[in-house]
């Protein structure tokens, strides 16, 4: 492991430590009440928005449409942990993807 690959794990907490995760569903159950990101995910069926030229980038700009979906997940994470580390992808993913089976699960209600 280099020195880079060093930093970036201390800076994170490995997928493998699920100890550390919040429980499940809690992200995606924020979510879904509230409004804003309700609002941006059925409107646009995706719970992040990015611009065309710099997908998947984060910059301020990228960041300002998405503020109210990432602040929920750091409020969430941060309790979770003694020091600051960045959430690990894989649980946002899995909220995320609880998140999406939540919203065809209703619509499949509503039908």
């Amino acid at each position: 492991m280099g020195p880079t690959e060093e930093l970036l794990r201390a800076d994170s907490v490995d997928d493998a430590d699920e100890d550390l995760w919040p429980e499940t569903t809690l992200l995606a159950t924020r979510w879904e009440k509230n409004d804003v990101v309700r609002r941006i995910y059925r409107s646009r069926k995706k719970l992040l928005l990015w611009g065309k030229k710099k997908e998947n980038i984060c910059t301020m700009e990228t960041l300002a449409p998405n503020r109210q979906a990432v602040f929920d997940a750091f409020e969430i994470w941060a309790p979770t942990i003694p020091d600051p580390k960045s959430p690990p992808i894989s649980w946002l993913k899995a909220e995320a993807r609880f998140y999406q089976f939540w919203i065809v699960v209703e619509r499949l209600y509503r039908i």
